[in-house]
């Protein structure tokens, strides 16, 4: 599996996160640490089906404001 984002949204769209943080770790270690400043309003409030992390209804978290851009 390639790390690339678009190749990630299956394993998202199957509620397989598991798998997808595991490439995050393995594939992306330079991004990981830009990745857990930006989301991690997410972490612990990803339920085990499918939320978007670019999608957060809260306003002034940090993926809301990606969320914006």
């Amino acid at each position: 599996m390639t790390n690339e984002p678009w190749n990630l949204l299956p394993l998202l769209i199957k509620g397989r996160v598991d798998e997808w943080e595991k490439d995050l770790v393995l594939e992306n270690k330079h991004n990981l640490k830009q990745l857990s400043v930006l989301m991690w309003d997410q972490v612990s409030s990803l339920p085990p089906v499918v939320q978007f992390p670019w999608s957060h209804p809260n306003s002034g978290l940090p993926s809301a404001l990606i969320a914006s851009v």
